[in-house]
């Protein structure tokens, strides 16, 4: 998910809003989703940038339909509750970022696996996956911020329905997750159904590498410039995109890639017409080594593989980045050509799982790992 307080109003949804202790974020749903290869060349398609002969096509089950659900948290009566959702017009949801100070912006990565249809052959250069990022402008929610808690038709989560951590597993308590479950996902489908994420640009991620398989462009996390947060914002959310793009080696927004066969890309959106590529790394183009030939790696090997890379965008310094990759982390500086600029060996023995620094304090981070 992603989130926002509403103690930073600014260009939020609820410029009205003073409380502090409520805040609002967006969770975003993992189904498993599908493209269907086609042979028609509709509008629509070139309008999403998506390879000719393909389109996303989700399963027409409510329950498995994928969305973004607006959330909103209250200290003071520590209450979870659904505000509205949007469907997710690319699928499953494999990555999300909220704009630091512009909330009507979220960015994601959505899609998954080809499949052909029935009775038709998969050509040689068909593509095994499609995903796609986008940048979304979500509809204006100030109609059902109007509506009293009292009025709320959604669904609220308050510590009264907590169970004991012992009965956490009871079958019991499973069968009442599962039906809160069904009944959050039917609350929220009748919540703002004419409500649609806008798309406002599209961030094309991996789509000029040589490899087809289309799995290259999945990013597995987004990050916005650190210069974007509201404390140092200066109120116009296009112009601090303009100014961030700016500096020496400057850019807005980064994406992730999955694992070292996608490349860490830093993009220039303060145009909103375009994505314009200013650094990137160089891709692998076999599932990475992580340092093979120590004997504690090969049972975990697998494991490492299926863990998406993790970056940290340096708030002190905005051209350092640090990225996760397998048991050490290794630093760039995007002023520079895509090398490596500093390794820290053996974050973690097992494998380093996230990688963050420190807001506070400069040239300190933290990692996580399966230790």
């Amino acid at each position: 998910g992603s989130s926002f307080d509403e103690e930073d109003s600014g260009d939020y949804f609820d410029s009205s809003a003073s409380s502090s202790t409520s805040h609002r974020f967006l969770v975003g749903t993992a189904f498993p989703s599908v493209s269907k290869l086609s042979d028609s060349n509709e509008a629509d398609g070139d309008d999403n940038n998506i390879p000719h002969n393909l389109s996303i096509i989700e399963e027409d089950d409510e329950n498995r339909t994928n969305r973004v659900y607006l959330m909103q948290y209250h200290e003071d009566s520590n209450e979870l509750s659904l505000e509205t959702s949007f469907v997710h017009p690319m699928g499953e949801i494999w990555s999300m970022a909220c704009h630091p100070k512009k909330a009507d912006w979220v960015a994601t990565c959505g899609g998954g696996a080809v499949f052909s249809p029935m009775g038709e052959e998969k050509k040689e250069n068909d593509r095994l996956a499609h995903f796609q990022t986008t940048l979304w402008k979500t509809p204006d929610s100030s109609a059902a911020d109007d509506n009293d808690d009292d009025d709320f038709d959604g669904t609220t989560i308050s510590k009264n329905n907590s169970v004991d951590s012992d009965d956490f597993w009871s079958e019991n308590n499973i069968n009442n997750q599962e039906s809160n479950r069904n009944r959050t996902v039917s609350a929220a489908s009748g919540l703002s159904t004419s409500a649609k994420l806008e798309p406002v640009l599209t961030i094309p991620h991996g789509q000029n590498l040589s490899s087809t398989s289309g799995w290259e462009q999945r990013v597995g996390q987004i990050l916005w410039n650190p210069l974007l947060h509201p404390n140092s914002s200066s109120g116009d959310a296009l112009m601090d995109l303009a100014e961030t793009s700016s500096h020496e080696g400057g850019g807005n927004i980064i994406t992730v890639g999955w694992d070292a066969r996608s490349p860490i890309t830093l993009w220039d959106i303060s145009s909103m017409s375009e994505a314009k590529e200013v650094w990137s790394t160089i891709p692998e183009n076999e599932t990475p080594s992580f340092r093979r030939g120590r004997g504690r790696l090969d049972r975990f090997s697998g494991l490492n593989s299926a863990l998406p890379r993790r970056a940290s965008w340096d708030p002190h310094e905005g051209s350092h980045i640090l990225a996760t990759a397998g048991v050490d982390v290794v630093a760039y500086d995007m002023r520079c050509p895509p090398r490596e600029v500093g390794v820290i060996r053996s974050a973690h023995r097992y494998g380093v799982t996230d990688v963050c620094h420190n807001h506070l304090q400069s040239n300190v981070v933290i990692t996580s790992g399966m230790d």
